[in-house]
């Protein structure tokens, strides 16, 4: 368990659970390793850290800014403890976390302790929107190609629609930059072959916070992984 106080807008984390205690401090607050469950998008969920003594609006808006926290010796304890929840939260054959842009400073700081406890997990960032797949429409007449060709991306096209799941390696290389502009897709952060056939991770600051995970998670689905895993931090 680790106890804070919201002083003065920022958090300040206490090494002695029990002077804190003892001490009389009013509207403590205590984050306590809980790893419960629930479901987002049919995926089981796990949440790792339940919050008393402070509402999870209360603690969002502080985090969301980049001076949130006293960043004293407990602070740090803080990170690297939950660094290693995480890590634990994890199967062991996760090889990709994929996490939203907006996340809060918090869980940046934490997941930046990862490389200390899971030094083989890929982190990215990334920003989901959803996949709109009537968007793609290509202009075949332009194209020097046979009609089997044509038949092939109709294909995989279709094949998406009814299953959910976009092959894009299938995809012949005339057409990837406009399925890619069609899609929104940013190849720099998030490629199919980090996805496809991998065991991945999606992380949030909280069940229901974020809008993007869902979305998130539906676009996932579309690169074909072997598994995905779907975490929370409060």
């Amino acid at each position: 368990m680790h106890i804070f106080k919201i002083e003065e807008g920022r958090l300040r984390f206490f090494d002695n659970t029990k002077n804190i205690n003892d001490s009389g401090f009013p509207s403590l607050g205590k984050i306590v390793p809980s790893i419960s469950k629930d479901l987002v998008e049919g995926i089981e969920a796990t949440i790792i850290y339940e919050l008393s003594g402070h509402s999870f609006n209360e603690v969002i808006n502080v985090v969301r800014r980049s001076d949130f926290a006293v960043k004293n010796k407990a602070y740090q304890t803080f990170l690297l403890d939950s660094a290693k929840l995480v890590s634990k939260a994890l199967d062991d054959d996760v090889e990709l976390l994929i996490v939203p842009q907006n996340i809060s400073y918090l869980l940046r700081d934490i997941l930046d302790r990862m490389k200390y406890v899971r030094p083989g997990l890929k982190i990215i960032y990334e920003s989901f929107r959803d996949f709109d797949l009537d968007k793609i429409q290509i202009n075949y007449e332009k194209y020097n190609i046979t009609e089997n060709l044509k038949n092939k991306m109709e294909g995989i096209i279709s094949d998406a629609k009814k299953t959910g799941v976009f092959r894009f390696e299938e995809v012949p290389k005339q057409f990837k930059d406009e399925v890619n502009k069609a899609l929104n897709m940013d190849y720099r952060k998030v490629r199919p072959e980090y996805v496809y056939g991998q065991n991945v991770a999606v992380m949030d600051d909280a069940l229901g916070e974020n809008a993007d995970l869902p979305t998130m998670i539906r676009c996932i689905k579309l690169f074909a992984p072997a598994k995905i895993e779907v975490m929370n931090l409060i």
